[in-house]
């Protein structure tokens, strides 16, 4: 109603669509453990039928809504999805401290990097992003905010770049780090709906 309103033309979509999905807060398996609670979510509507307390049924009832709710977007509006920010499982500024701690001898030191395994992420957001690759629609983009982080050639995510911490808790990010994704954002918005202007 408000998109059609105010002739809205383009929705983003950001969210911690795995964590929604799979219920678990983040393990990142190298003693990263975020703090547990329960985050699942399920269709408010089931027949008894489709009600199961199997986990892999819920998970299939998502993901297929997901997938019936952008397709339903994308019929009237151009829509952006950005791909999962990388859960770190780290509290990064007080895990950043203390690793500072331990080589400066309680200063501050460019020289901490926290990093974190990039096929992790990749395994926790894959069934999600192979749901949006599935979509074949032009209206549809996907906007890659884990390359700002991760490098595909070492395996490793980032949680900082010097003193310049990226997370503000274990999935937040930073002003320092929103800046980072709105600036390459922007360009990418600019690029991509150009492109399918052109094209039209």
């Amino acid at each position: 109603r408000y998109a059609n309103e105010y002739r809205v033309k383009t929705i983003v979509l950001i969210a911690r669509f795995p964590l929604y999905l799979y219920g678990n807060t983040y393990d990142n398996g190298e003693g990263g453990i975020e703090r547990k609670g329960l985050f699942s979510v399920d269709l408010v509507t089931l027949s008894n039928e489709e009600n199961s307390s199997n986990e892999r049924d819920r998970i299939r009832r998502v993901l297929k809504r997901y997938r019936t709710d952008i397709e339903k977007l994308t019929q009237k509006y151009n829509v952006i999805v950005l791909s999962p920010t990388p859960e770190v499982g780290w509290y990064v500024p007080s895990h950043y401290w203390k690793l500072s701690r331990k080589l400066n001898n309680f200063s501050i030191s460019n020289n901490v990097n926290i990093t974190h395994d990039y096929d992790s992420y990749l395994n926790r957001t894959k069934e999600f992003m192979e749901m949006l690759s599935s979509i074949e629609n032009d209206r549809l983009y996907v906007f890659p905010i884990h390359t700002l982080f991760c490098n595909h050639y070492n395996r490793r995510c980032r949680a900082n770049f010097g003193k310049n911490l990226l997370y503000r808790d274990s999935d937040h990010l930073t002003p320092y780090a929103a800046k980072l994704v709105a600036d390459d954002f922007v360009k990418f918005y600019f690029e991509q709906l150009e492109k399918t202007a052109l094209n039209k």
